[in-house]
């Protein structure tokens, strides 16, 4: 687990952000299905294993967590001088994830980038994959993840939670 501090990574993981909202809005060709859960479950363990599933099936050795909401740039750069933005690796044990998404940015806990969130999104280098998570307080649907069609099953075995 680690702060990617880097600008070009980070403008690299925009632009990946970016195509997930076309495929999201059908703007983009994917063959990607969507499934729902519940985004809150994000400081889980079973999440964290549903992201270790994930990452062993495309085959990457990680994913990186972006917070797009509150802005990355004018909210997060501008208030503690970094990105809300981490690697995730694939053999991460879970008291790192969690130590991670809870880390004060410098000088405000509160603003932890797996605490303070309006919409975030998870990925992989490869593409192969994708999740979404919105704060939604009337449903339990704010988080869309993003799989091809044959994981479906696998995943929903790995984290029930999931459902088309």
């Amino acid at each position: 687990m680690r702060w990617i501090t880097d600008e070009g990574i980070f403008k690299d993981a925009l632009s990946t952000v970016d195509y997930c909202r076309r495929v999201e809005h059908h703007q983009a060709a994917s063959s990607l299905r969507r499934m729902i859960f519940d985004s809150l479950g994000l400081c889980t363990r079973p999440f964290l294993g549903l992201l270790r599933g994930l990452m062993n099936l495309s085959g990457d050795d990680s994913c990186l967590y972006l917070v797009v909401e509150p802005d990355p740039e004018e909210y997060f750069w501008a208030n503690f001088e970094k990105y809300p933005l981490i690697e995730i690796g694939k053999d991460d044990v879970a008291s790192d994830y969690f130590s991670s998404l809870n880390e004060d940015p410098g000088g405000s806990p509160a603003d932890a980038i797996g605490i303070n969130w309006a919409q975030f999104f998870i990925f992989p280098t490869s593409k192969k994959w994708f999740v979404i998570g919105r704060r939604d307080n009337e449903t339990d649907v704010g988080g869309h993840l993003y799989v091809p069609a044959d994981w479906i099953n696998q995943v929903i075995e790995a984290y029930p939670h999931a459902r088309i």
